[in-house]
C-alpha cells in the first residue's frame, strides 16, 4: 500500500512537472488600429485571472516572458472595444482593436488625458454627433446650446460679429469670468468647426481644476479635432448657402396715424394741436412714402465652405483643412466674413519618439450696426423717423425728416435717418491671428510617458473710421473724423508633463504631473483727426485732416506673464471604485509679488454598483455613483498691473507770475497689495445609468458652486483724492442647482433613431457683499431708466423696479388713491395712467418704492433633440428653451411715449388707453408725462422672457455607394441636405426676439433671424 502511495505521488508530481513546463511560454505580438493599420501604443495587456501585465511601446509591441498555455489575455485602450484572444501554442500573436463607434462615444477627454464616460467620477458632458451638426455652419458654442444640461448659451441678438455667451451652472464672478476652451490640449488655441471629432464640457471644479487659472470658476470646454490618418490621399469638402430674415418684426404708425396720434397727445395734454399733423398747414406730412423698418431689413445671405485633406504613411501623416464664411446679415450693410487655414502634420522620429507640428492662420472683418441705443439705435429710429420722409432726397442725397426748405422739420425730433447710417458706415477691421503649436511626445518606459507642448500665438488688428457730416435735416453734424487704430497682441504657453500608466490585477494606477509657463504682451495705438474738406473716398486720409486739437493720440502696452505646477492622481480597483484627487498652483503678476500665488485642490470619487458580484440586473448594464469637490481660481477681472499703480496726467493749473499752464501728475486709484485670488469651490453629487444593453442612459447632478473673494471695486470717500475705485475681494455668490439628461437609442431594421432630452434647474443668489450694501449697475436706456441692482439674497443683476397695480380707470379712482393721511400719493394722476405701488407707505412714489423682482438668468433650460435615418435618408431636430427669464423690454419706453420729442411711434400706441379701450394695458396718449408713466423704472417694462424655438430641422440624403461603385470611385461620398434654423418660436414676449442677450436690457436688440441653408458634403 505505501509503495502504492509513494507511486501515486511520483506520477502526480511528474504531471505537475510536465504540466508546468507545458504552461511555460513566451508570447510577443503587436496591437494595431483595424482601420488603418496604425500601430497603437499604450494599450493595456492583462492576462486574465492574474496580476501580469504590461502595455504595448510605440510600434504597438508587447512581451511575455512566461505566459500560461490555454490561458486568455486581455487588451483594452480607451476609445477601442476590448479583446480577449486565447494563448494556446501561439509565440506570436497580432491584434486588430476596433474603435468605438467611431464618435468616441464611450470616451471623454479630460484634462490632460481621456477616460471611459463608465469611469468618470467627475461632472463631464460631452456631444456625440458632432457630424450631423456640421451641416448647420455653426460655432463650437452654438453646438452646446440646448444640447447638454447645465450649460446656458446665449447669442448677443442676430448680430453676425458678435459671440454667443456660454454659461456653465450659473453666474459666479461678475468681470472676467467665462470658459476656457481647451482645442487639443492648447488653451484659447483656434479651431475651424468642421474639423471638430469630439466636444466635452467639465461643469465640476473637481474636472476642471487640473487647468487652474486659465479657468476661472466657468468650467472649461475641451474640443478634439480631427487628426491626419495614414493611408492614400483623402479628400472632404462641406458647402452651403442660405438666405436669413428677422422672424418678427415692429411695426410703425402710417403718416394719417401719426399725426393723430401727435395730435390726439396734444389734446390729452392740453395744449395745441402741432401744425405739422395739420393736414391744410402740413399735407406733405400726411403722406406715407417710406416703411422705414422695410428699408433697414433686408433678406441676409450666408455662405460656407470647408475643404479637408489628409494622408500619409507611418512616418509622416498630414492633415491640411481651410474654412470660410460669409454671413450677411438681416439689417443693411452688416456682415462677418472670416476664413481659416490650418496644416497638421505628424512624424514618428523614432520608435519611441513623435512629433506633432500644427499651425493655423485665420482672418476675419466685419461690422454690426448700433441697435440697443434709446437715441440713435437703427430699430428705434426706423420707428421715430416720420413715414411721410424717404431714403433720398430730390438731389440723390440722403433724405432727412422732411424737405430741406420745410418750416416743420423741427418738429419731428432730432432723428438720424436710419438708411444712412448703415450706409454711411466706413469700416475697415481686420484682425489676423497666426497659431502654432509643437508637441513632442516620448514613451520613455512602458507606461511612463513625457509631453511638451510649446505654443505662440500672434494677433493683429486694425481699425479705420470715418465719421461724415450729417447735413440732412433732423440731427445735422457739421463735423466729420477720421479714427485710426492698431494693436497686436503676442504670448506664449509652454506646457510639459509625464504621464503614467500602470495595471496589476485588478488594479489600475495613473497619474499626471506637469509644469505650466505663459507670457502675454499686449501694445496699441490710436488717434482722431478732424476737419477734412473734401469727403471723397480718395481724401479721407490724415494727411487732409486740418483739426487735431480735439482728441491726443494714446498708446498702451501691457505685460502679463503666469506659472503652474499641477499633477492628479487616479486609481481604481475591479472596475467597482475610482478615486482621483488633483492639485494646482498657480502664480500671476497681476497680483503683488508676495500674493500673488494660489492652491486649488480637488478630489472626485465613484463607486460603480453594476461592477459588484452581487449586483445581477438584466435592466441596468450600467449604475454608478460618483461625488466631488474641488477649488479654481480666477483673477480675470484685473488688469495688468492693480499692484503697480501709474501716475497719469490730471488737471491743469495756472501757475507761477509768468502764468504757465501746467499739467500735474497723480495717481488715479490706489494699490491693494492683500488683493488675493477669487475662488470657486464647487461640491457635485451625481449618478449614471445605463438600461437595456445601452439604450437607455441618464445622467443626474446636484452641484453647489459659490464663489468666494469675488474681486470687486471697493467703496471709496470723496476724500480720497482718487477717481478710480481699488480692487479688493469681498463676498460671495452661490449657484445651487440640479440637471438631468436622458438619451434612448433603438433600431427597427433599416430605421435608426435616436432621442435626447436634458432639463437643468439654477439658482443664483449673492451671499455677500463685504462692505457693499449694492450694486448699482450701470446699465441704462436714455440715461432714465436704470433697472439694474445687486443685492444680498437677489441674483446678480436683478431688476430693481417700482410695482405696478394696472391702470387707473377713472379721474375718481386716481384722486382716491391716498395714503393714511389722505394725501394723494399720485397727485398728477389722471385716467389712463399707471397706479405705481406705494411699497414703504410714505405717501411717495420714488426710488424708495423699488423692489427685486427677478433677473434675465434663467430659471431653466432644456433642450430635446432627436435624428433619425432610414436607409440613405436622415432627419435630426433640436428643441431649446428657457423657463424663469425676465427681460425689461426698454423699447416700449421711447416707441410708446407720446412726449418724446415728435418721434414717430410704435403702432402699438393706436391700442392706448381710452375712454372706450380701458382694457388695454399701454398708457394714455399724452405730449407730456406728469405722472412718469415711462419715466419710472417700474415692472410695467418687465416681461416673461421664456421661450421654446425649435433651433435647427436638417434633412439630408446620401447617394448610393453602389452608383460611385460603377464611377469606378469605390471611396467617394456625397450628400445632399437642407437645414433650417430658428424655425419657430414659442413666447409670450412682445419683443422681436426674447434671445437679447447681456443683462436682459432690450432696447431695440438686434433680432435673431430665421435661417433656411442647402448644401451637400462630398468626400474621395
Amino acid at each position: 500500500m505505501k509503495q502504492i502511495l509513494v507511486s501515486a505521488c511520483v506520477f502526480c508530481f511528474c504531471l505537475l512537472s510536465l504540466a508546468g513546463v507545458a504552461q511555460s511560454i513566451r508570447v510577443t505580438g503587436i496591437v494595431s488600429d483595424s482601420k488603418t493599420g496604425a500601430a497603437l501604443s499604450g494599450v493595456s495587456v492583462l492576462v486574465k485571472g492574474t496580476t501580469q501585465g504590461t502595455v504595448t511601446d510605440s510600434d504597438g509591441a508587447f512581451v511575455f516572458n512566461r505566459v500560461p498555455e490555454n490561458t486568455q489575455v486581455v487588451f483594452s485602450f480607451i476609445g477601442y472595444e476590448s479583446q480577449t484572444v486565447t494563448v494556446r501554442n501561439h509565440s506570436v500573436i497580432h491584434v486588430s482593436l476596433v474603435e468605438q463607434n467611431a464618435q468616441l462615444s464611450d470616451v471623454v477627454v479630460i484634462g490632460y488625458g481621456q477616460v471611459k464616460k463608465k469611469d468618470l467620477s467627475t461632472a463631464v458632458s460631452s456631444i456625440k454627433d458632432v457630424d450631423l451638426l456640421k451641416s448647420r455652419s455653426i460655432s463650437g458654442a452654438e453646438m452646446l446650446e440646448g444640447r447638454i444640461a447645465g450649460v446656458n448659451v446665449v447669442k448677443q441678438g442676430g448680430d453676425p460679429t458678435a459671440d454667443p455667451i456660454v454659461t456653465i451652472r450659473g453666474k459666479g464672478s461678475r468681470n472676467g469670468e467665462s470658459p476656457l476652451w481647451v482645442v487639443d490640449g492648447v488653451p484659447n488655441a483656434p479651431y475651424n468647426a468642421e474639423d471638430i471629432e469630439s466636444i466635452s464640457v467639465l461643469k465640476d471644479a473637481a474636472s476642471a481644476a487640473i487647468y487652474g487659472s486659465n479657468v476661472g470658476s466657468a468650467g472649461v470646454i475641451l474640443i478634439t479635432t480631427k487628426r491626419a490618418k495614414q493611408g492614400d490621399i483623402s479628400v472632404s469638402a462641406n458647402f452651403n448657402e442660405g438666405f436669413q430674415s428677422a422672424w418678427k418684426l415692429p411695426s410703425a404708425c402710417n403718416a394719417q396715424e401719426m399725426a393723430q396720434v401727435k395730435t390726439l397727445a396734444a389734446l390729452n395734454s392740453g395744449q395745441p394741436a402741432p401744425a405739422a399733423f395739420d393736414a391744410t398747414k402740413n399735407p406733405w406730412g400726411m403722406v406715407s412714402r417710406t416703411n422705414w423698418i422695410d428699408q433697414v431689413f433686408r433678406t441676409g445671405k450666408t455662405q460656407h465652405l470647408a475643404v479637408s485633406i489628409t494622408g500619409g504613411s507611418d512616418k509622416m501623416r498630414t492633415l491640411a483643412s481651410f474654412e470660410y464664411d460669409n454671413n450677411q446679415g438681416t439689417l443693411l450693410n452688416t456682415y462677418l466674413k472670416s476664413f481659416s487655414g490650418k496644416v497638421l502634420a505628424d512624424f514618428k522620429i523614432s520608435k519611441n519618439v513623435t512629433f506633432s507640428q500644427w499651425v493655423q492662420f485665420s482672418q476675419k472683418q466685419g461690422y454690426s450696426a448700433n441697435t440697443n441705443s434709446g437715441y440713435t439705435g437703427i430699430v428705434a429710429s426706423a420707428i421715430y423717423m416720420p413715414p411721410a420722409a424717404t431714403v433720398y432726397d430730390s438731389k440723390g442725397n440722403f433724405g432727412g425728416v422732411a424737405p430741406a426748405d420745410s418750416p416743420y422739420a423741427g418738429s419731428y425730433g432730432d432723428i438720424l435717418n436710419p438708411v444712412a447710417q448703415l450706409l454711411r458706415q466706413d469700416i475697415y477691421n481686420p484682425v489676423r491671428k497666426i497659431h502654432s503649436s509643437s508637441t513632442l511626445d516620448w514613451n520613455i518606459l512602458r507606461g511612463l510617458s513625457a509631453k511638451s507642448v510649446y505654443t505662440i500665438q500672434g494677433q493683429d488688428s486694425y481699425y479705420a473710421d470715418f465719421s461724415p457730416k450729417i447735413t440732412e435735416p433732423g440731427k445735422p453734424n457739421d463735423s466729420n473724423s477720421r479714427t485710426l487704430q492698431s494693436g497686436f497682441d503676442y504670448n506664449w504657453l509652454w506646457e510639459n508633463t509625464l504621464n503614467y500608466q500602470w495595471a496589476f490585477g485588478d488594479h489600475n494606477v495613473s497619474a499626471v504631473a506637469g509644469y505650466s509657463s505663459s507670457y502675454n504682451n499686449t501694445r496699441g495705438f490710436g488717434l482722431t483727426a478732424y476737419g477734412f474738406q473734401n469727403e471723397a473716398s480718395w481724401a479721407r486720409n490724415l494727411v487732409n485732416a486740418t483739426d487735431w486739437t480735439k482728441s491726443q493720440p494714446w498708446e498702451d502696452r501691457t505685460e502679463i506673464a503666469s506659472d503652474s505646477w499641477f499633477g492628479r492622481f487616479s486609481y481604481s480597483y475591479a472596475d467597482r471604485y475610482f478615486l482621483t484627487s488633483s492639485l494646482r498652483h498657480d502664480k500671476t503678476s497681476k497680483l503683488y509679488i508676495k500674493n500673488n500665488g494660489g492652491t486649488f485642490p480637488a478630489f472626485s470619487g465613484a463607486w460603480k454598483i453594476s461592477s459588484e458580484p452581487f449586483f445581477h440586473s438584466d435592466i441596468i448594464s450600467l449604475l454608478k455613483f460618483r461625488g466631488s469637490w474641488g477649488q479654481v481660481g480666477n483673477v480675470g477681472a484685473l488688469s495688468a498691473y492693480t499692484s503697480n499703480i501709474t501716475l497719469t496726467s490730471e488737471r491743469s493749473a495756472v501757475l507761477g507770475k509768468d502764468a504757465t499752464v501746467t499739467t500735474g501728475l497723480a495717481m488715479n486709484t490706489v494699490a491693494n497689495t492683500a488683493l488675493k485670488w477669487e475662488t470657486a469651490e464647487q461640491t457635485d453629487l451625481g449618478f449614471d445609468m445605463e438600461l437595456l444593453k445601452g439604450k437607455i442612459n441618464i445622467t443626474g447632478d446636484y452641484y453647489n458652486k459659490t464663489t468666494k473673494n469675488l474681486i470687486e471695486q471697493l467703496p471709496i470717500s470723496g476724500t480720497e483724492g482718487i477717481s478710480n475705485a481699488p480692487y479688493g475681494n469681498i463676498g460671495s455668490v452661490s449657484n445651487k442647482g440640479l440637471e438631468l439628461a436622458v438619451d434612448y437609442n433603438d433600431h427597427f431594421g433599416d430605421f435608426h433613431y435616436s432621442v435626447g432630452v436634458n432639463v437643468s434647474r439654477n439658482k443664483n443668489e449673492v451671499a455677500d457683499l463685504g462692505p457693499l450694501q449694492y450694486i448699482a449697475h450701470d446699465d441704462t436706456y436714455r440715461g432714465v431708466l436704470t433697472p439694474l441692482r445687486s443685492t444680498v439674497g437677489q441674483p446678480w443683476y436683478s431688476y430693481y423696479l417700482v410695482k405696478t397695480a394696472g391702470i387707473f380707470k377713472t379721474d375718481a379712482e386716481a384722486a382716491a388713491y391716498v395714503d393714511k393721511n389722505g394725501t394723494r400719493i399720485e397727485p398728477n394722476a389722471k385716467a389712463g395712467d399707471l397706479k405705481f405701488v406705494d411699497q414703504n407707505g410714505d405717501g411717495i412714489i420714488n426710488d424708495q418704492d423699488r423692489v427685486y423682482m427677478g433677473s434675465y438668468a434663467p430659471k431653466y433650460t432644456y433642450g430635446l433633440t432627436g435624428t433619425f435615418s432610414y436607409k440613405n435618408f436622415d432627419l435630426s431636430f433640436q428643441l431649446q428653451g428657457i423657463q424663469g427669464v425676465k427681460i425689461f423690454n426698454a423699447f416700449k419706453n421711447s416707441t410708446l411715449d407720446a412726449s418724446v420729442q415728435g418721434y414717430n411711434m410704435s403702432r402699438e400706441i393706436l391700442n392706448a388707453w381710452s375712454a372706450t379701450n380701458t382694457n388695454s394695458n399701454i398708457p394714455i396718449v399724452r405730449a407730456d408725462d406728469p405722472n412718469k408713466n415711462f419715466g419710472t423704472c417700474s415692472d410695467w417694462y418687465l416681461e416673461d422672457g421664456s421661450y421654446a424655438r425649435m433651433k435647427n430641422l436638417t434633412i439630408g440624403y446620401t447617394l448610393p455607394q453602389s452608383l460611385f461603385a460603377k464611377l469606378n470611385a469605390p471611396k467617394a461620398h456625397l450628400r445632399v441636405y437642407c437645414s433650417a434654423e430658428n424655425l419657430f418660436t414659442i413666447t409670450k414676449y412682445s419683443g422681436m426676439d426674447p434671445e437679447v442677450g447681456g443683462n436682459g436690457i432690450d432696447g431695440g436688440t438686434y433680432p435673431v433671424p430665421r435661417i433656411f441653408t442647402f448644401g451637400l458634403n462630398l468626400g474621395f
